[in-house]
């Protein structure tokens, strides 16, 4: 899981160190929200949530892939996993910490062109 957090962190950024920098901070943020997590439904979800939004905050809007520009975060997210990364559908799944069909969902309204009706 950590080098997946470390390919997702570093294909975003750009940079490996960059990576490396945003992930051990998203891990601080879970640290401190430990025990908000362990009482989650999905500490995994939690676990992403932070990291995604920490490799949000740190690429400029105008830097950022165009996916991130028109899909949902997550939704962009799932693509990156997926086709830039190679991880196949259930990893992708147990990264995010949520089912394997709301992943299959996810990308079949990107890929359909349904995901701005299904994201509203």
């Amino acid at each position: 899981m950590a080098a997946d957090y470390m390919a997702f962190a570093t294909v975003r950024t750009g940079c490996p160190q960059d990576g490396e920098g945003v992930v051990q901070e998203a891990l601080g943020d879970l640290v401190v929200r430990w025990e908000q997590a362990l009482s989650s439904p999905s500490p995994a979800a939690v676990a992403w949530d932070l990291l995604s939004r920490r490799v949000n905050s740190c690429i400029p809007p105008a830097a950022s892939s165009s996916a991130y520009r028109v899909l949902p975060r997550l939704h962009a997210d799932v693509m990156v996993l997926r086709y830039r990364l190679g991880i196949r559908l259930t990893g992708v799944a147990e990264l995010l910490g949520v089912d394997d069909i709301v992943v299959c969902g996810m990308v079949r309204s990107v890929t359909d062109g349904t995901w701005h009706m299904r994201s509203a």
